[in-house]
């Protein structure tokens, strides 16, 4: 005899619409069975099928959006102890979304959202993004897009800029351990390159970042003032060093131009002033 525990276990729980058919319960808005009979005669003592509850494909569906969403919060819970403990990560760089795209430029913003829908083989084969242009352009808008939609497919993103990391690494008691923390992302968005140009010691900081994304062979997002005519043609030897790794990390090279987008946005919050206060 079954106990009343394993009773209620073992019935399928009937809502509004549901109904039999064939001697199971289907349910009332996908139309698909909320049981299967099945012979189990060691739980109840007989070898005639009886009814055990299933998940409908509603219910199923529902069981995965569910577990889909555990998993998602988890993984942001995980990288944000990551961020916090490595110090690179700046959080205002994960502020835009392709939603917030004004279709100024839809070419260079498919381009992006492709490098996102081909995530798997631009990880397989260490392909990066340069995005390079003048300021304001909107270079780090799309970068963070990018970023954003990668962490939705759950990807181990940072997002950072040039000045940060040296300045992480300069107080870092250990700078190899710093710069293996940063290799390890699947993905990495080095904004601002090029303006921690001039002493010996800057050179050497951007040529140990870029090294140690080029050797962890990972994906790394660029955003540049520098034209690819710069790029291409180092001053010096020791730029020379940097530009072609930074090159090879980044064969998607988008130019990024056009109306000032922060112009843009300084204009309508002097609009919005003028109409609250004036």
């Amino acid at each position: 005899m079954l106990t009343d525990a394993l009773k209620t276990m073992m019935t399928a729980k009937e809502a509004q619409g549901d109904y039999t058919k064939d001697g199971i319960l289907y349910c009332g808005r996908c139309n698909t069975p909320k049981q299967v009979l099945m012979s189990l005669p060691v739980l109840t003592g007989t070898d005639t099928p009886q009814p055990l509850p299933v998940a409908c494909k509603c219910q199923q569906e529902a069981d995965d959006r569910t577990q889909a969403e555990q998993r998602a919060a988890e993984f942001k819970n995980n990288l944000g102890v990551h961020w916090r403990a490595d110090g690179f990560h700046d959080p205002s760089y994960l502020k835009p979304t392709f939603s917030d795209d004004d279709g100024s430029n839809p070419k260079l913003t498919n381009i992006c959202k492709k490098f996102v829908d081909r995530w798997p083989e631009m990880f397989e084969n260490g392909m990066g993004l340069l995005l390079y242009g003048g300021v304001g352009g909107g270079k780090t808008f799309l970068a963070g897009c990018v970023c954003n939609a990668l962490l939705e497919k759950q990807v181990k993103v940072c997002a950072t800029s040039f000045p940060r990391v040296l300045n992480v690494l300069q107080n870092s008691m250990d700078r190899q351990k710093a710069l293996d923390r940063l290799a390890r992302y699947q993905c990495i968005l080095l904004d601002d390159f090029g303006v921690e140009r001039g002493t010996e010691y800057a050179q050497e900081q951007l040529f140990a970042v870029v090294d140690a994304r080029y050797r962890a062979k990972r994906p790394t997002i660029i955003t540049t003032n520098l034209s690819l005519h710069d790029l291409e043609n180092p001053q010096n030897l020791s730029y020379s060093r940097i530009f072609d790794r930074l090159l090879e990390l980044c064969p998607v090279r988008l130019c990024v131009s056009g109306p000032s987008r922060r112009q843009g946005l300084a204009d309508e919050r002097r609009a919005l002033a003028r109409e609250l206060l004036l």
